[in-house]
């Protein structure tokens, strides 16, 4: 939700990397809707080669994400020589990437300790001062729309999914204390129709 997107290019063969972030304005009208995301990510790829000294036709093998974000930047390597495979990123190279992000997270916000769950203390974080801080966000994604009028107070939300709840069939899960506890202790609610619901067994 803040900031841009992070890539890593990661030579786990010489260990080094360089990580590059796709700019959070690319992820906002009207670059959102111009996917200008995608060329960006080639402009950030061959600033990635140039520092870690890899020359087109070089016999490097490079596993892409397979991410839609990342299809410009696999492009660009087939074309100019390199062998690609399209995978899912874990393992180092993942957290290289979740530590820079969260890195800029810390800087940005002033938050300290943040769970592993931190998509709602975020949002909270932004929600108080929606006016100056909405400008981190990134506002061209659809879901924004609904999150950004989302209420801690009054508003239940499944707190495995996270969609909110107005209205249907739902169960109790727990308190707020226990999945987030800035939301004082409201009880959250897990729809049925909640795909990673899945009801305890019997004892």
């Amino acid at each position: 939700m803040l900031g841009g997107v992070f890539i890593c290019f990661n030579d786990i063969t010489l260990r080094q990397h360089v990580i590059k972030e796709i700019e959070v304005q690319y992820f906002q009208p009207p670059f959102w809707e111009e996917k200008r995301y995608l060329q960006r990510s080639v402009e950030l790829t061959l600033e990635a080669l140039k520092e870690l000294n890899i020359k087109d036709g070089d016999p490097v093998i490079f596993r892409v994400c397979s991410g839609y974000i990342n299809n410009a930047i696999a492009k660009l390597l087939s074309a100019l020589g390199f062998f690609v495979e399209r995978v899912k990123i874990t393992g180092e190279t993942q957290e290289l990437v979740e530590g820079a992000y969260i890195n800029f997270v810390k800087k940005l916000t002033g938050l300290k300790n943040l769970p592993e769950r931190r998509f709602f203390p975020l949002l909270n974080w932004v929600r108080k001062n929606l006016k100056e801080r909405e400008q981190f966000v990134k506002t061209g994604w659809k879901s924004w729309r609904k999150w950004r009028r989302f209420n801690s107070k009054n508003t239940r939300c499944c707190a495995t999914c996270y969609w909110l709840i107005t209205s249907g069939p739902h169960v109790g899960c727990g308190y707020g204390g226990k999945y987030h506890g800035w939301m004082k202790r409201e009880l959250i609610y897990i729809p049925t129709s909640c795909p990673n619901w899945r009801p305890k067994e019997k004892s």
